[in-house]
Formats: structure tokens, sequence, C-alpha cells
């Protein structure tokens, strides 16, 4: 088998050789027969017969397998060996061919160019956010007959039960979630520790966020330090609002609900914190600085960073020993915390020419226990299924962080509703934009005005108006 990829240098060997497996035959010898296909399925397509074989598909098969991610080098090399030593093992006669790291902003005009133009992949990474848009327009493969007749291990009990809601469209499975994540916030505890004591009581609150943030920051220009990092989205000023008691859209996701009071009263907060307080940064900060997201925090500059769960590791092999550091939960308030993100799928893009080998594919690589703490260690995500979440923590962070678990495992999954992104999503970001750039990017103060006027577009886009 032959494969090309974009931007990776770690061969198979190498990287095997470097997480310390023992080798990918020894993982499929670990796989017992229990759960594989039909017999006389197996027996017609003469196909190997294990507990990962649909039976679907022709051991002799040959062709390129095209697969595209927007997951660079250092994210995608997790799935390498993995990907490489199913064909190799099953499907020695299919060339794979990778495209990694498409610029997150090209990737949702590319993909859809793709399949619209008839050459689309035959597997594709797909984020939570369009996990009902592409159902809807026609854009995926239904996977719900795969999944009725050869499930993935562990389904669907053992299975993130949100992440299924979020791959799932109108009663049929259109993808299968690879990981999820927790939002936390990443705390220097050089800059935070004579304010508030470590670890940070379970019910703080964005008050008392604030409240932190103005009392840590201190400076002027390039010296300055900041005393938080709030990015700030649509899923950020949906968190601070429900934890108020406000959604940003009505239960079925038909009409907007920001011209709410307490909508606004949380656009404020998160403007206030930029604009009036100076205490986060605003997107020119960051540019002068030449830093941004977490990078910003491993400089030793930001007191406490908002981020999601899976930047973990990469934030430990930032800062070393630079500053200690330690992770808070999510503020809570009246309604509640909401520090539950979710997290991306694969996905079979309608028109693929091998759909029932990236079915198989998918639920080997997925829903494998030998499998899922390699990628969930590595990439700081929680694996799918339930009984191995601990994997999405770093090695050693019991003794390092204590309350890592409990920060952003345990209490992100202590109210697990998640924003409901909907099948005008891709459309109706557009409006976010138009209507919020002006406020959260260029630090207009016309709050109001701005929410009812993202407010009467979406409901005109909605059909509600």
């Amino acid at each position: 088998m032959k494969e090309r990829k974009t931007g990776l240098q770690m061969t198979r060997r190498d990287w095997l050789r470097f997480m310390g497996v023992s080798g990918f035959a020894a993982g499929l010898a670990a796989c017992a027969p229990p759960g594989a296909a039909p017999a006389e399925e197996a027996a017609d397509a003469e196909v190997l017969v294990d507990r990962w074989t649909t039976g679907l598909v022709d051991p002799d098969i040959s062709g390129t397998f095209r697969i595209i991610s927007w997951e660079g080098e250092g994210e995608i090399d997790k799935f390498i060996p993995f990907i490489e030593g199913f064909f190799e093992e099953r499907y020695p006669n299919m060339e794979v061919e990778i495209e990694s790291g498409v610029p997150w902003g090209d990737y949702w005009t590319k993909l859809p160019t793709q399949i619209a133009g008839g050459d689309p992949p035959d597997l594709a990474w797909q984020h939570q956010s369009r996990g009902w848009v592409y159902p809807d327009k026609g854009w995926s493969h239904s996977m719900q007959q795969y999944v009725e007749s050869h499930p993935p291990d562990g389904w669907p009990d053992d299975w993130e039960p949100k992440m299924i809601e979020m791959s799932t469209y109108k009663g049929e499975l259109h993808s299968l979630p690879y990981g999820w994540v927790t939002w936390g916030l990443f705390v220097n505890r050089e800059i935070t520790d004579s304010i508030q004591e470590y670890p940070f009581p379970d019910d703080w609150t964005w008050q008392d966020l604030r409240e932190i943030a103005k009392e840590a920051t201190s400076g002027e220009g390039m010296d300055k330090i900041y005393g938080c990092r709030i990015p700030i989205f649509d899923k950020t000023l949906w968190a601070v609002s429900m934890t108020w008691g406000a959604d940003l859209f009505d239960t079925e996701r038909t009409r907007g609900n920001f011209d709410d009071p307490i909508v606004e009263e949380a656009a404020k907060y998160l403007w206030d914190l930029r604009w009036t307080d100076g205490s986060s940064p605003t997107p020119g900060d960051e540019q002068a600085m030449g830093l941004g997201g977490e990078f910003l925090f491993a400089s030793g500059r930001i007191g406490m960073h908002m981020g999601i769960s899976d930047i973990a590791a990469r934030l430990d092999n930032a800062i070393g020993d630079k500053f200690p550091w330690g992770i808070a939960p999510i503020p809570t308030g009246p309604n509640g915390r909401f520090g539950y993100e979710g997290g991306a799928q694969w996905m079979i893009p309608a028109g693929s020419k091998f759909p029932e080998l990236a079915y198989e594919l998918t639920r080997y690589v997925l829903s494998n226990e030998d499998i899922l703490p390699t990628l969930g260690i590595e990439g700081s995500l929680y694996p799918p299924r339930l009984s191995l979440a601990e994997y999405g923590l770093p090695k050693g962070w019991e003794e390092k962080i204590p309350n890592a678990k409990h920060a952003l495992l345990t209490l992100g999954l202590e109210q697990p509703t998640y924003y409901q992104y909907f099948t005008k999503y891709q459309e109706w970001s557009a409006l976010w934009s138009k209507w919020m750039d002006p406020i959260f990017v260029e630090g207009k103060d016309n709050i109001k005005e701005a929410l009812v006027g993202l407010n009467n577009e979406t409901n005109e886009l909605l059909g509600a108006a």
C-alpha cells in the first residue's frame, strides 16, 4: 500500500516506537472474533474474518481511498498508524491518500465543492457544527444501515450520548464521533495565587472571574499582564447567557432570542472584559504581540485562559517549567454550569466511491478499545466511549494537577447541555460575523442595536420573521 500525506514526517514505525506501542500485529491479535459479520456473508466475500470485518468489502478491492481533514501535523499523526495498519492488514491493494491541514475556514468551502462537483473524498473529518448541516443538504452518506448490521464496539450504551445526538439527523446516524472535549480555565498560578486560592472553588461565578481578572491585570503595552483571555464567539455568549438563564435560540432552533435582556447582559459582560476593564486582550492586542490563543497563555502573560480540554497536553509541552499552572472549572451561576463542548466526527461524504470500506475503517479506529486510549492520550480528547474517557487527560496528571479530572471531566459533564447547532448554521455564521464583529472585534458599543439586528436577520433566515 502506498500512502501520500501532507505535512507528515513520522513513519508508522517511528511513531509506534515513539509511543511505545509494541506493534500493530499484536494489537490485532488481541482482537477476538465475537461480533464479526454473519458467517455466510463472510464466506461469500472470502474476507479475513475477525472482530472488525463487516464482510461487505472484497479483500482484493483496489483503487485510491481519499481522506480529508482540517487537522494538521501533530494532530493527524495519532491516526496514521491505525489507518495505515488497517489497510496493510486487510486491503493491501488499496492506495490511501490523506489531505490534512486544510485551513479551517477553507475546509467548509472545499469539502462541499468536492461533493457538489462529483469528486468527493471517501472519508472526511466532520465538526459538530456541521453535524446536521451536511445531512440536511444531502452531503453525507447515512451510516444507519451499517450501524444496525455491524454496530461499533460498545454501541450505543458505552458511547457519549450527546455526541450520538449531534451525529444523528432525523433518526439516522450520519457520522461517528472520534472524540469530545469540555471547557476549562487554564490558570497561571504565578499570577493568580495571591488573588484567589488554588484550586478555585467549584461554585465560583462569571462575576468572580471578572473581579479576579481585573485585579490580576497590570502593566502597559508590550509589558502588560492580562488577567484573563476569554475568546468571544457565539458559543461563549451562549455559555454565559445559559448560566444566567437564557438561550440564544428557542428549543427547536426556529427563532432567535438575541433580544432577550439576559443575552444583552451577557454580551455586555464579555464586551466589558475587553473594552471597559482591559483585562482580556482584544484581537488588536494579540496581533501587536504576535501571539494568540494558548501560545499567549504559555508565554506567561495571561492569568486565566478559557480553552477546551484538548489543549492541555500542548500547554504542558509549551509551558514546561516556566511557571506553575493549574485548571479551574468553567464558572457557574443561577442556572448552573455550561462547560460541555462536544466534539468532532468522521463522516462518509455523499458520492464516496467506497462507503462500506469507509465505515469499516471508521468502526475499527473509533471504537477499538486497543486504539482509543492512545488516541485520547495523544490528542487530549476524551474517547467517544465513556468507559475510556479518563484517557483524554495526559498521563501523570493525577500527581501534577490533581484536580484536572474533577475540573475538566467531572464538572464538564455535570450538566452536559451543548450549544445545539442547526441545519442553517453555515449560512447563519455570516450573520454573526456581520453584527458581532463590530462589537467584539472592533469595540463598538451599540450592543443592543447589534443584537436586535442579528435577531431580526436570524429570524428571516430561519423563516420565523
